[in-house]
């Protein structure tokens, strides 16, 4: 079973591998990139090699049409005349503690949401199975003793 699934494995890979198409050279600002997304008629990218924190826009000849600095979020933040918080060692825990609390509710809240399907998939197939075991409890004397009209037209339904 294990060679059988590193078969298919390999396979899957040589036929959704990416190919190249086309090769183009970089520009020599942008001397190396492991980050390039496709939007349009351009290639966004940034510098792996240093340089200026920036994302450039190039064209399909690796030619830089925009380039878009990246502000320090310090730096912008103190451009703004935003007084940064002084964080202590508890208050990065509390901020982590508080992502990982977020992400345990979302959990719980998952798994709490299939259980309810699955309770609701056992109601039925129990509601169907009594159905078809005893269809007497569709009888005109037996609708007679329901005292809801949505009983009794429900009943009505299966005679």
């Amino acid at each position: 079973m294990k060679k059988l699934f590193v078969i298919f494995l390999i396979q899957f890979q040589l036929v959704f591998s990416q190919k190249i198409i086309n090769d183009f050279a970089l520009s020599k600002v942008v001397e190396e990139t492991s980050g390039l997304e496709v939007i349009g008629d351009s290639l966004i990218t940034f510098n792996d090699s240093g340089g200026d924190p920036a994302i450039y826009y190039m064209s399909y000849t690796g030619e830089i049409i925009k380039k878009r600095n990246i502000i320090n979020s310090k730096n912008k933040l103190v451009s703004n005349k935003i007084k940064l918080p002084k964080l202590e060692g508890k208050d990065a825990m509390a901020l982590i503690n508080h992502s990982c609390l977020s992400i345990a509710l979302s959990g719980k809240a998952l798994s709490d949401t299939s259980h309810a399907f699955m309770m609701m998939q056992f109601s039925a197939l129990f509601s169907f199975e009594a159905f078809i075991g005893n269809k007497q409890i569709f009888s005109p004397e037996v609708n007679e003793l329901r005292v809801s009209p949505g009983q009794n037209e429900c009943a009505r339904w299966y005679n």
